[in-house]
């Protein structure tokens, strides 16, 4: 069933919710179905008797079920209207009306004698606070909606607004005139070379920090781990090799690097080198001999 939504909204706000008019029409229609069972189990009497008939109209949609929706026709009116006709012998003119409202809605004449544009930048002198914004819409020609910076539009009076900048200058401006870089001041300069020259100062420290661990690799080279010996030996070998001859020549290089001596962990670590070659497919073990399988 259809229900008009200005009278939906009306009925909303006699039970107090003052804010319907924003509702979208999901939660309007949730809404108005809990006022009809609120009014249909005497919880709510509606002060007038227009929105009274209408809620007794939907307490039999509601009751059977049926949804409510929103729509040109409101339940309650136009049955009135054709009870009413047919009594007197006169067709309904319901339908007519509407033709009639949205013919005059089309043939809105625009607003004549307000000294303001749409789109132009005005300032408002506000009791409380200037604020700055851009006219939306023209109601008459003494009043006026403007949008300020946040999107909200205020019915302000024409006399309460200072132009700043008229619609078509602005409009002539961006299509005459390319964008130019704002002016900066001083300050904006000096803190811009200091800008400029911090990251000059950090990009040099950072080439220096650079060179300075290259100049060390070069005197002095990288130390290797145990593991890292045990690779290497293992690379400088692709032919393969004798699992405990490969160990020797990896604690020697070990050694190398001035550490001690210690075979036994030579021997752990890679036997452990070679098992892991093994399960990636790098390596094939054939007793004690080691063989690649893959030279990347």
């Amino acid at each position: 069933m259809k229900v008009n939504k200005e009278t939906a909204v009306a009925i909303c706000q006699d039970y107090g919710f003052s804010t319907a008019d924003g509702w979208n029409e999901p939660r309007l229609a949730k809404k108005l179905t809990e006022l009809v069972q609120l009014y249909r189990s005497g919880e709510y009497e509606p002060e007038d008797a227009e929105p009274e008939e209408v809620l007794r109209s939907l307490a039999e949609v509601v009751k059977s079920g049926e949804p409510i929706e929103f729509g040109e026709e409101e339940v309650g009116r136009r049955e009135r209207a054709e009870a009413d006709d047919e009594e007197e012998g006169e067709p309904v003119a319901g339908d007519e009306d509407e033709e009639e409202k949205e013919e005059a809605e089309e043939v809105e004449e625009p607003v004549v004698g307000c000294p303001l544009g749409v789109g132009d930048r005005v300032i408002v002198h506000d009791s409380e606070e200037d604020w700055k914004g851009i006219v939306h819409e023209l109601l008459t020609s003494g009043r006026v909606m403007v949008r300020d910076r946040r999107g909200e539009t205020w019915e302000v009076a024409v006399e309460k607004c200072e132009v700043v900048k008229r619609a078509a200058e602005v409009e002539s401006k961006q299509m005459v005139e390319p964008s130019k870089p704002s002016k900066s001041s001083p300050e904006d300069d000096e803190l811009r070379s200091l800008k400029e020259r911090l990251q000059a100062l950090r990009a040099k420290k950072k080439k220096q920090k650079k060179q300075k661990q290259e100049t060390t690799e070069l005197v002095s080279p990288k130390r290797l781990s145990r593991d890292g010996c045990a690779v290497k030996t293992l690379r400088s070998h692709p032919e393969g090799g004798v699992l405990g001859e490969l160990a020797d020549e990896s604690d020697v290089r070990w050694q190398r690097q001035g550490k001690q001596s210690n075979l036994r962990s030579a021997n752990e670590i890679m036997d452990r080198i070679v098992k892991v070659g093994v399960l990636f497919g790098l390596l094939k073990l054939e007793g004690k001999r080691v063989t690649w399988l893959k030279t990347e």
